[in-house]
């Protein structure tokens, strides 16, 4: 009988140890897939940083991601459904090597769609899994050179945006701008409307130097819409928001 013992115990004291070893196993396999099958070189799948996960954009789509120390290459992919299965662009980027860094890379899209971007890094021997997917919308009612954006809106400064004038003309200005060769001005009347054909303009002129000017003519009791661009690196600006005043 205690034969028999020693032997039971023996057999539970294998299973224990071949339980262990099994859960051990599992856990190992988990991480290992987790980490995208890159056993031990600190090779991770790429964390994506622009565009924003829903966010608009018009039709230049730069992505940008962080760099590994450990990736050679890059692969993204932006497709118009999440399954990827109709991708619209493929490209493969070199890696700079720079862990940390982040590095990006310009699409000038040619539909209005909702899209969406993924990536996966590689090295000679390991390839990671894709990263998180990122949805966003384009529009491609603009049509600028992706590569050769026109510069950001100036800032306006004063009238304060809602100010209340009490004379028939006013300075208008907004923040210099570095490198600009000149600002376009325009002021409209009654509704933000800066149509050509159906605006009503009191001001619409280019070619300034400085950054102020002065609009006359205002009358009591209107209300007034001014906006200012800049034109620099051979082409105009965007169009600052609009602001507004009213005359007393």
């Amino acid at each position: 009988m205690r034969l028999v013992s020693q032997i039971q115990n023996t057999d539970i004291a294998n299973m224990k140890n071949q339980s262990i070893l099994f859960v051990w196993v599992l856990f190992s396999l988990a991480l290992w897939v987790a980490c995208g099958g890159n056993e031990d070189n600190g090779l991770q799948s790429p964390v994506i940083v622009s565009p924003d996960n829903f966010e608009q954009l018009d039709h230049c789509v730069d992505v940008r991601w962080y760099e590994q120390s450990e990736a050679e290459m890059y692969l993204i992919e932006i497709a118009v459904d999440e399954p990827f299965d109709t991708v619209l662009y493929t490209n493969e980027v070199t890696a700079t090597a720079i862990g940390g860094t982040t590095s990006s890379f310009v699409y000038a899209v040619d539909r209005a769609d909702t899209m969406y971007v993924r990536m996966r890094a590689s090295n000679a021997s390991l390839e990671t899994a894709w990263s998180d997917v990122i949805k966003f919308y384009t529009d491609t009612t603009l049509t600028y050179d992706c590569f050769n954006p026109p510069a950001p809106p100036v800032t306006l400064q004063e009238p304060e945006n809602f100010g209340v004038l009490q004379a028939d003309s006013a300075f208008v200005s907004w923040y210099p701008e570095l490198d600009a060769l000149s600002y376009a001005l325009q002021v409209v009347e009654d509704a933000p409307v800066f149509d050509l054909e159906t605006g009503s303009f009191i001001l619409n002129i280019s070619g300034i130097s400085d950054s102020y000017k002065q609009v006359n003519g205002l009358q009591p009791g209107n209300l007034y819409y001014w906006r200012v661009n800049v034109y620099k690196n051979g082409q105009p600006g965007f169009w600052s928001d609009p602001w507004q005043f009213t005359v007393e």
